[in-house]
């Protein structure tokens, strides 16, 4: 049996499979180690991969038993200290080092779209980074090939957190005028605490402090005001569609950095674009789509490809399982 668990931000999807099928699907927490500790991780993976086996009806040590890999895709798998904490999670939950193998999530999500280890994959969720896979390995140890995807401070351009960031600033601005935007009114209907435009700190604060591993994602949530006020069909809201376009193009710049950076090897890479960003919200697909297309213009041979957001999970495990055969 192959397992493949993708740990993302927002959640953790696990899958086994037998004879190229899905047999079982599991949905649980993030499995995030930039934002959850090790231990907490290690609980998560332990929860999900139990459930796992409930839904085949057989005991948590079964499974394992069973297991002939696992691949686990989680955010920012890219360095040797990252992975001693994802392994030590996995050697917690009774799996040996042969059994297991783990990868960047933007990997992941470049064998998932494009069903190959060469190509661009474009990752915007929570997080935001581009990753370059230059050849036929396994997933290398290395964040050589990886552009972006420095976190919540340090960079995730174009990222749904960002996108939350500048929708706020944007808010806090307008009350700095004397003025209640529509946004900060859409806003208030996702969190009626800040209806007293007061307790705006207050709010921000308390997820700071009451939630340190979850704060990014229950910022990030802000952003679906932007997303959806800007993708409305009658009486789009301008503000918004400047704030989306703006998140567009900071991750489209990305792109062009990716592809800039390792030309000419980049010359005939497809690009997969992957994450909530690019599924959720129109103008924001639309707007990196046409961005990367007049690239292309200039850059011959660097194609988008649109949704291929979907984790394929028995992609990812299959080439990692056969890279190591």
């Amino acid at each position: 049996m192959l397992i493949a668990i993708s740990g993302g931000h927002q959640k953790s999807i696990g899958v086994g499979i037998v004879d190229d099928t899905i047999i079982a699907c599991v949905v649980g927490k993030s499995m995030n180690l930039h934002t959850f500790e090790q231990v907490t991780v290690a609980n998560r993976l332990g929860n999900l991969l139990d459930e796992l086996a409930q839904k085949l009806n057989m005991r948590l040590s079964e499974l394992v038993r069973q297991t002939e890999h696992l691949v686990l895709a989680v955010p920012g798998a890219t360095t040797r200290h990252e992975r001693k904490l994802a392994s030590a999670c996995l050697s917690l939950n009774g799996l040996t080092e042969k059994q297991f193998s783990i990868v960047d999530d933007t990997w992941a999500g470049l064998i998932a779209g494009l069903q190959k280890p060469i190509g661009i994959c474009a990752f915007a969720g929570t997080g935001a980074a581009v990753y370059v896979g230059l050849n036929e390995t396994n997933f290398p140890l290395t964040r050589e090939t990886k552009i972006d995807g420095w976190g919540a401070i340090l960079g995730d351009f174009g990222s749904g957190l960002q996108l939350a960031i500048d929708l706020l600033r944007t808010i806090t601005r307008s009350l700095d005028r004397g003025e209640k935007s529509k946004l900060y009114e859409d806003l208030i209907k996702l969190e009626p605490g800040i209806a007293v435009f007061e307790n705006l700190q207050m709010w921000f604060d308390d997820l700071f402090l009451k939630f340190p591993g979850e704060w990014r994602l229950r910022i990030a949530e802000a952003s679906s005001v932007a997303t959806s006020a800007a993708d409305r069909p009658i009486d789009p809201d301008m503000v918004a569609i400047d704030l989306v376009k703006h998140a567009a193009e900071c991750i489209a710049a990305s792109i062009a950095i990716a592809y800039e950076r390792f030309a000419p090897k980049t010359m005939d890479m497809d690009i997969v674009f992957q994450g909530g960003m690019f599924e959720f919200c129109r103008l924001y697909r639309e707007t990196v789509i046409r961005t990367v297309e007049e690239m292309c213009n200039k850059l011959p041979g660097c194609r988008s490809i649109e949704r291929c957001w979907c984790l394929f999970a028995r992609n990812i495990a299959q080439t990692e399982s056969s890279s190591q055969t």
